[in-house]
């Protein structure tokens, strides 16, 4: 073995233990979504052409409020979810006029209850605005959905679970 190859050969495994070891500190595990792929959610017959989907974000580009729903994807494994595990869910806004963002988290389905939690956030011209949940992981095994109202010219540009423990599987 050339002398080279010995020094590529340390090299890997050095990364590999360090890589392993990060994840086992970090003990998290986050999900990005972009919020393109959101749906158009009506409560009503407003005029959904008026949102503009991109692939980073969805925009309300009407006068009035308009209401997209986005899934929650999270893993099913129980290795994340034994004991007092939670997982936490952020939505993030942009607007470009001053307005008030405000989301729905929804869990559970018929057979299992309906959870819902409703919070608001209001803002500036081109602030970046978050809401946030925490759920224990026994109640959030079921379904989940995220509704949310977008003021005149307001964007959600991404949404974002974190289950707090490493899972078995990406």
């Amino acid at each position: 073995m050339t002398m080279k190859l010995a020094r590529m050969i340390a090299a890997s495994t050095i990364l590999v233990a360090a890589a392993m070891l990060c994840q086992d500190a970090d003990a998290s595990d986050w999900k990005f979504y972009s919020a393109g792929g959101c749906t158009p959610y009506t409560t009503g017959t407003p005029n959904y052409n008026l949102l503009r989907f991109r692939p980073e974000s969805v925009q309300n580009q009407s006068t009035g409020y308009l209401y997209v729903i986005c899934p929650i994807v999270r893993d099913s494994e129980d290795g994340w979810m034994a004991g007092a595990k939670r997982a936490e869910i952020v939505a993030s806004f942009r607007t470009n006029t001053a307005g008030n963002f405000q989301c729905t988290l929804n869990y559970g389905s018929n057979a299992t209850n309906l959870w819902t939690s409703t919070k608001s956030v209001s803002g500036n011209p081109g602030d970046l605005l978050e809401i946030s949940w925490t759920a224990d992981t026994y109640v959030f095994r079921a379904p989940a959905s995220l509704v949310c109202r977008l003021p005149p010219k307001g964007s959600l540009v991404r949404y974002y679970v974190n289950e707090f423990d490493v899972t078995d599987k990406p």
